[in-house]
């Protein structure tokens, strides 16, 4: 990632903010589909609610956005995988571990596979809502 990225999403640190910004998670190829990336979620997820925030929200890159850009726009692209019509390995397992689609990031960093364009996600945090 790029260094104007750090500067937008993950320097903005507010000592005082509800909400956790869940900068970038991978796992090695040789240990995908071990459940180590739930893992990770899960833990930011307690993390919230032992910090009592509002939420966590991220960007995730459209990975397989250039399969389908002659044909779709990123909107509907997004719009497909949460009806489950296209799968894409970030959004999906996003969607599956309970984040919430908001809106498109255009230019969100310089990646060819997603064309630049990325998700806006969000997990709420339950507990904090309902004791506000």
């Amino acid at each position: 990632m790029d260094r104007d990225y750090w500067k937008r999403y993950v320097y903005k640190y507010n000592p005082n903010g509800d909400s956790l910004y869940g900068a970038d998670i991978s796992t090695h190829l040789k240990f995908r589909h071990e459940g180590i990336g739930k893992m990770l979620y899960d833990t930011r997820k307690e993390l919230i609610m032992r910090l009592n925030l509002r939420r966590m929200i991220g960007g995730g890159r459209l990975l397989n956005y250039c399969e389908y850009a002659d044909k779709i726009s990123a909107l509907e692209y997004a719009q497909r995988v949460i009806k489950r019509e296209l799968r894409d390995p970030v959004l999906s397992f996003e969607l599956d571990n309970g984040f919430k689609f908001i809106k498109i990031l255009p230019n969100y960093l310089n990646d060819i596979r997603s064309l630049n364009y990325a998700t806006f996600i969000e997990w709420l945090n339950l507990i904090y809502l309902y004791s506000q």
